[in-house]
């Protein structure tokens, strides 16, 4: 008995029903506005009677605890396989050579942001669109406990919630239901680069990139890394792209910039080239989950 081959995407949908069918991304995202807006409310209640506490402090603990906890739960609630969703580390030379491709798809997207994209909307667009998108362009905090903080909520919880959360959960959840995975990587990632709030250039690459990793590598070990090792540039100050730039002779702020924004669109366009194949198989979570 032969059976005919699925076609393109086909193997995004299955008849069978996983805990990903019975995530609800829109419900997900509100409860954990919701669990956030609440135990803020009770964080600024009691910030008064903990002196000791700073407010950088109480939303730190406040952010992290309270959709930490509300993803877990909806996780646990449904049935979720966190073995299945994070997949094995990324052992392979490619796979690493991949994290290092988006990694510095990144760098360079962000360098352009802040020397192209942020000065020409100052000259061309109103004040209100040119501050709102450079809101997020914050400065590297320098007192030792805004230090450790930041490592704590940037690189380990932004890294792994985050990833969870948008590559993990929403991504794969829109890409069963709608059996259109490109066209549920671009929304995912403008939801990620919308929901942070400015540079939305470069929070968008990066929603991308990270996405293409996830898919090549189905292990969710590769953004993680990607992410943290990204927040952890922030917050130590640190400028990969002019080390690679400036030694070259490329200073100038519109030139560093415009290099900045070509350098990125190649690897973004050679990120996509080696990833596009994976497209059209099942997700992560479903090869994962059969391979358990």
């Amino acid at each position: 008995m032969t059976h005919s081959s699925p076609q393109n995407g086909q193997e995004l949908t299955s008849p069978r029903t996983t805990a990903l069918d019975r995530i609800r991304v829109w419900h997900l995202l509100l409860g954990s506005l919701l669990v956030f807006l609440a135990s803020g409310s009770v964080a600024a209640a009691l910030r008064g009677t903990f002196a000791a506490f700073q407010s950088f402090t109480v939303l730190a603990i406040t952010y992290v605890g309270s959709v930490v906890g509300w993803i877990t739960w909806t996780a646990f609630r449904q049935g979720l396989s966190l073995t299945a969703l994070f997949g094995r580390p990324p052992m392979s030379l490619r796979a690493w050579s991949l994290i290092g491709v988006v990694f510095f798809a990144d760098q360079f997207m962000a360098r352009a942001d802040l020397n192209v994209i942020i000065p020409l909307l100052e000259k061309t667009a109103p004040a209100l669109i040119a501050d709102w998108y450079a809101a997020s362009t914050v400065q590297p905090p320098e007192q030792v406990p805004n230090i450790v903080l930041s490592a704590l909520t940037g690189i380990l919880f932004a890294g792994v919630v985050e990833e969870i959360l948008f590559r993990g959960l929403i991504f794969q959840r829109w890409a069963r239901t709608w059996n259109r995975p490109v066209g549920a990587l671009l929304v995912t990632s403008g939801l990620f680069a919308a929901l942070h709030g400015g540079t939305l250039l470069s929070t968008f690459v990066f929603g991308v990139a990270a996405t293409l990793l996830y898919i090549q590598t189905r292990s969710l070990w590769a953004p993680v890394a990607m992410h943290m090792a990204t927040n952890g540039i922030i917050i130590m100050d640190l400028n990969p792209a002019e080390a690679v730039l400036v030694p070259l002779g490329i200073g100038g702020r519109q030139e560093f910039g415009w290099t900045c924004f070509v350098l990125s669109m190649v690897l973004i366009t050679v990120l996509f080239w080696c990833c596009r194949r994976k497209l059209s198989d099942p997700l992560p979570y479903i090869t994962n989950k059969d391979a358990i």
